[in-house]
């Protein structure tokens, strides 16, 4: 399973925040809310995405 974080100062555009994925055959999103990318050498789950704000 697949996870980035990303550190985004509050009130941040997070619209900007953009992942590229080359070399897949399809991606979906699956009954969990985990993204699933089929590759030529099988499935990788990306885990359910979320977000949340800490300090100011």
């Amino acid at each position: 399973m697949l996870r980035y974080d990303f550190h985004v100062e509050a009130g941040a555009d997070i619209s900007q925040v953009r992942i590229k994925l080359n070399g897949h055959d399809g991606m979906r999103v699956n009954s969990e809310g985990e993204l699933e990318i089929t590759t030529s050498i099988g499935k990788v789950t990306h885990g359910q995405l979320y977000a949340y704000q800490t300090g100011k």
